[in-house]
């Protein structure tokens, strides 16, 4: 009596081979499955990373678009897979026989070991030991089978993949007369990384890392945009100086044409499109903001990030920039003052004014200020303006900036005895983002301390609506939203922000030409 097999009510291996998303689907089901068993869609910029990690063959590179590439930079929001993507990559490498060794590197050890421990886990699967037992089984020396450490995994398939940090000695790696034929660059930038070792990971990898690869190494690198001047910042913006053929992917945000606002006192997503609906939708989004905050949101998962070198991020600190209290004012050389211009009406922009003494160092405090809108708002401004010039020996005192081309700077102007202001309208007034980017560097230039560690703008400490707006200010100029060229300038309603910008404008362009009814420049008033 013959007895039939059951017949096989799954997929072939083979099968499952010929499309990613077939073969993750089904041998790492975990990963790319919801509760209910059911698949969740890949997003554009999955599915290129898979149309190419799909094409890596021993001995040649994919061909994306009639050009050879022998690697990808996928810079991708926070929890949008990127980490998984890689670690998956590895495993279907593996399985597939396409790769022998894997190099998985990060930027201290011990990120790099939990990584490797995930792959472990992949590569032990149920279903993918059904159909790739020698994937699952360690490799046999002349001792019996090789124990899987934390940063290195021997298969029978012969296959390995070791964990690196960039912390340790790398210069040669290689596994007897194996070179690394796959690397993968994972949490290489982090947040506090200072230029100087930024530059020391990058000789790393340069120098130490890629030049120990076969001459068939692919590699992938993955992270979200954390740190301008990184690693990843500069694979994005082509200045880094190696995988220069590379694919580039990004930065992708979680959404885009995201709009944050406050509801009913807290943050809300209230406008947003999702790069990948199915995974990292605004509900996902929006819980990510209620556990962490805005401002992680906007850096994890929008790139969000800030410019740090000669910009306003990380600088402005109430209590260095604060003038103490008891102390009294020093001696000013000038008295300079700045006026960003709204409009009339209740609900209007509001207009807003800032006054400074320039010390004879050519520091500046900043004594006065002025925020207000309404359907007086010319009056009250022209008001201030001269109590500010009587306050500091009467009319003609204050030398002012501002953007002329407002209608209702153009209104103030006018008024009657006006004349008697000394304003001088910004030359960088427009909205243009060379512009923009002067003049947000010239705030953050007078905020740095100098050598003597005192900083070049000081505030008296009643003025709290600067120091509402400032903090605001430096978490917002710049961000980055993909623009490879340069950071994109975000334009907000930061009215004293502005004052300030042509304020520092008119200080750093000198007094123009000398009028002898007016203080000059380095003339000791006080």
């Amino acid at each position: 009596m013959t007895i039939e097999a059951p017949r096989r009510t799954r997929p072939s291996r083979e099968y499952l081979e010929e499309q990613p998303t077939d073969w993750l689907s089904y041998y790492l089901r975990p990963y790319y499955c919801d509760a209910t068993g059911r698949p969740v869609a890949m997003a554009p910029h999955h599915a290129e990373f898979w149309q190419w990690a799909w094409q890596i063959e021993r001995g040649r590179p994919p061909v994306i678009a009639g050009k050879e590439r022998e690697g990808i930079v996928s810079v991708w929001s926070r929890e949008g897979a990127k980490s998984t993507s890689a670690e998956a990559a590895v495993t279907s490498l593996a399985a597939r026989r396409k790769r022998k060794y894997a190099l998985y590197v990060c930027s201290q050890q011990t990120q790099a070991d939990d990584h490797v421990q995930n792959i472990g886990d992949m590569m032990t699967g149920v279903r993918i030991a059904e159909d790739y037992p020698l994937l699952a089984d360690r490799a046999v020396g002349a001792y019996g089978p090789r124990s899987w450490r934390r940063s290195r995994l021997q298969s029978a398939i012969g296959f390995t993949v070791d964990a690196l940090g960039l912390d340790t000695a790398m210069r040669g790696v290689k596994l007897g007369r194996e070179r690394p034929d796959l690397i993968i660059l994972d949490d290489i930038d982090d947040v506090t990384d200072s230029a100087y070792l930024t530059g020391q990971k990058r000789l790393r990898i340069t120098r130490s890392l890629l030049p120990a690869g076969s001459g068939d190494t692919m590699v992938i690198a993955i992270q979200n945009l954390i740190l301008r001047g990184g690693i990843f910042d500069r694979l994005v913006h082509g200045t880094a100086g190696f995988l220069q053929n590379a694919i580039v992917q990004g930065p992708i945000p979680a959404l885009r044409d995201c709009v944050i606002e406050k509801v009913d006192g807290k943050d809300r997503i209230t406008r947003g499109a999702p790069t990948w609906p199915q995974g990292q939708s605004v509900a996902v989004c929006q819980a990510y903001i209620d556990r962490y905050g805005e401002e992680a949101f906007r850096a994890e998962c929008q790139h969000e990030v800030l410019l740090l070198s000669g910009l306003v991020h990380g600088k402005f600190s109430p209590g260095v920039h604060r003038w103490r209290e008891e102390l009294s004012y020093p001696r000013f050389t000038r008295m300079v003052g700045a006026l960003d211009f709204g409009s009339e009406g209740e609900t209007a922009n509001e207009s807003a004014g800032l006054v400074a003494g320039v010390l004879a160092d050519g520091r500046l405090l900043l004594v006065a200020e002025f925020k207000e809108n309404g359907t007086d708002i010319a009056v009250r401004q022209t008001q201030w303006m001269r109590e500010q010039e009587m306050r500091w020996r009467g009319p003609g005192t204050i030398q002012w900036a501002g953007d002329g081309t407002e209608h209702l700077g153009i209104q103030l102007l006018r008024q009657p005895g006006a004349g008697g202001f000394n304003v001088t309208p910004s030359r960088m007034g427009g909205r243009d983002q060379a512009s923009r980017e002067a003049r947000v560097r010239a705030v953050g230039r007078r905020l740095a301390l100098d050598g003597a560690g005192r900083p070049g703008l000081m505030y008296v400490g009643e003025l709290t609506k600067f120091v509402d707006e400032m903090e605001s200010y430096k978490r917002a100029q710049p961000r980055f939203e993909g623009d490879r060229i340069q950071p994109n300038i975000i334009r907000r309603n930061d009215h004293i922000m502005s004052a300030l910008e042509y304020l520092i404008e008119l200080v750093d362009s000198g007094p123009g030409r000398p009028d002898p009814d007016q203080p000059q420049h380095n003339a000791v008033l006080w």
